[in-house]
């Protein structure tokens, strides 16, 4: 993203404490109707953890948050499916962390990926 055009969409909204990044690339993506370009290249490899992957009361604060910032934006969802299809996207991701982390402690490695 050039800088001209985050400076433009006004940086990330700091209120939101789990879902700042969703709510940017909302508004960049959906509403201003920025162009997106795949590069077939990894910059940034993510881990588990940080403040929206704890414990599941953070994860219900973190996609009531998400369904918040859609709804500011004018977005409307049905709050059922929205919840059911965010959840059902996400379970694949807690069964890889489990077998992750039963591989880490079976290995003893150090669990760099």
């Amino acid at each position: 993203m050039r800088r001209i055009d985050f400076v433009g969409l006004g940086g990330f909204d700091l209120s939101l404490k789990y879902q700042s990044d969703l709510e940017f690339c909302t508004r960049a993506f959906e509403i201003k109707k920025l162009s997106s370009h795949y590069v077939p290249r990894v910059w940034v490899r993510m881990r588990l953890g940080g403040v929206s992957t704890g414990a599941w009361l953070t994860r219900i604060k973190g996609n009531w948050e998400s369904y918040i910032a859609l709804r500011r934006l004018g977005l409307k969802r049905d709050p059922v499916s929205f919840f059911v299809i965010k959840f059902g996207r996400k379970l694949p991701q807690l069964f890889r962390r489990k077998q992750f982390l039963v591989d880490k402690l079976n290995n003893g490695s150090s669990g760099s990926r």
